[in-house]
């Protein structure tokens, strides 16, 4: 994989938690922004909803363990996964440290029981281990 580097979503502030993202070299959009891009045409009400949960977590509550899927990587490198809304078909990966940081990804459609039998979905998740290990 190639250099990235993490930047803050300035729009997503708060005093609770923090939260970021990863632009990969030489692109000039974050992860997280293509994510919005790709579903937001067609799936408009549960971006909106992600996007308002991550601004509650960052005004409001922290990132909370029980708001996520943890263990989503490797046993440890902190990987998890936004919880789905129920009924809902949209999913978004992160590294999440403790209550106060985040870091979003990407994500995809939840339509298979497990991320490895998707490609958009293993995609997002391990670039989100690589950037955990590049971290550590």
């Amino acid at each position: 994989m190639r250099g990235f580097e993490i930047i803050e979503l300035k729009q997503l502030a708060g005093d609770r938690c923090k939260i970021y993202t990863v632009r990969m070299a030489g692109e000039s959009s974050s992860v997280f922004e293509r994510f919005i891009n790709e579903y937001f045409g067609n799936y408009q009400e549960e971006v909106v909803d992600i996007y308002n949960r991550l601004k509650f977590m960052a005004q409001e509550a922290g990132a909370r363990e029980q708001y996520f899927k943890m263990n989503e990587g490797r046993l440890g490198d902190l990987v998890a996964a936004l919880y789905d809304t129920p009924g809902r078909k949209l999913r978004l990966y992160c590294i999440r440290y403790s209550k106060i940081a985040l870091i979003v990804g990407g994500g995809g459609l939840k339509s298979v029981r497990t991320w490895q039998e998707d490609p958009v979905l293993r995609r997002n998740v391990e670039l989100m281990m690589y950037v955990a290990d590049t971290i550590y």
